[in-house]
């Protein structure tokens, strides 16, 4: 089985997104399979410190596309890829072919594997939104056989009518991480002491990530503990 993982993700930095995917990767290989990448062409892309050449090193294909390419042209560099590496499954994260799967779907002859990040709590709002938008997505999924992944079991339950998982996202203990400094250089150009505790914060969206909530309780912990 031959996977493409398509990802409009293109940061400077590979985060915890894609060492999930060299994880994932590693582990197909393992079982005789194959993972093929493309991901949307950045000022970052070719470094020979970037996560994109890190993926080249472990052995694996990496292609850049230009997003805002036509459709047409989307489709035609898709569809070389998929026939170059024989792919059985396209699997998608943040929309990078979208535009393509929907219009095209009948002349890309791989399964679709759609991979939902949005994981919206159930008290946020905008959570009824997302079921209505998914349960009219699912209709169309259905009809074009998409199957789609999510992170919330929430938002995989609101895929009505599409096939559809729920796989909640994990931490990769494979990480790519390019020390420049040492823990005393960067505690102190932080103005912080060696016994100092310190809370590092990541992510965006944050009524999502809950970075609101993270910020709170950093204060109160303060209040209680100034160091």
């Amino acid at each position: 089985m031959n996977v493409l993982i398509a990802a409009s993700y293109k940061a400077p930095q590979g985060g915890n997104f894609i060492p999930s995917l060299l994880k994932l990767s590693l582990m197909l290989r393992e079982q005789g399979d194959r993972a093929v990448f493309v991901f949307p062409e950045s000022e970052n892309a070719g470094k020979d410190d970037s996560w994109c050449q890190w993926l080249r090193h472990n052995g694996f294909a990496v292609y850049l596309i230009d997003k805002e390419a036509s459709e047409e042209v989307l489709l035609a560099g898709l569809l070389d890829i998929i026939n170059k590496h024989e792919i059985d499954i396209l699997h998608v994260h943040f929309g990078i072919y979208n535009r393509v799967i929907h219009r095209f779907r009948k002349k890309i002859p791989a399964k679709i594997l759609i991979h939902d990040h949005f994981g919206v709590p159930a008290h946020i709002k905008k959570t009824i939104k997302l079921r209505i938008r998914n349960i009219i997505l699912s209709a169309m999924y259905r009809l074009r056989g998409i199957h789609v992944v999510a992170v919330s079991r929430q938002i995989a339950s609101s895929f009505w009518f599409a096939r559809s998982w729920h796989v909640p996202n994990g931490l990769s203990l494979t990480r790519h991480v390019a020390q420049s400094k040492s823990r005393e250089e960067s505690r102190a150009a932080l103005g912080l002491r060696q016994q100092d505790k310190a809370c590092m914060l990541l992510g965006w969206s944050l009524d999502v990530k809950g970075l609101d909530i993270a910020l709170r309780a950093v204060e109160e912990c303060r209040k209680q503990d100034p160091d």
